[in-house]
């Protein structure tokens, strides 16, 4: 009885855990596409101009799965992406108008994600110990 409890509690855990990095990802999602929606010129440097919609629309979010669920992710999947955040040489040069990496610097972002993980974690914890308290006397 005491193993299926503890495998109970585990597996709480494992789904917690996956929850907070698709959730995560998600919060990343919304928040490159407001970067991306500005219909304001871009400087250098600055993240893209919204032009058609195309690259903003092609964020999507891969969710946490069951066999690996620390990892979850977002990101474009227009096929210009990569050139738009890093720039391009060529005939007609583009300097890089970073989107990806503005988020990767935004302190928010990061307390946003600490804090969606510790909580989840401290309340999988707390509500594994609440339900051992008690398993000695069983």
């Amino acid at each position: 009885m005491r193993e299926k409890e503890i495998q109970r509690a585990i597996d709480a855990a494992i789904k917690k855990n996956a929850e907070s990095a698709t959730d995560c990802a998600n919060e990343g999602n919304k928040r490159v596409r407001q970067i991306v929606s500005s219909t304001s010129k871009s400087a250098p440097g600055k993240p893209p101009a919204l032009k058609t919609g195309f690259l903003r629309d092609s964020v999507i979010t891969v969710p946490a799965r069951p066999g690996n669920p620390a990892v979850a992710a977002y990101g474009p999947t227009a096929p210009y992406a990569a050139s738009v955040e890093f720039g391009h040489g060529g005939k007609n040069k583009a300097a890089p108008h970073p989107f990806m990496r503005k988020l990767a610097a935004d302190a928010d972002f990061h307390k946003f994600i600490t804090n969606t993980v510790a909580n989840r974690w401290r309340d999988s914890i707390q509500r594994s110990a609440n339900g051992f308290k008690n398993l000695g006397n069983k």
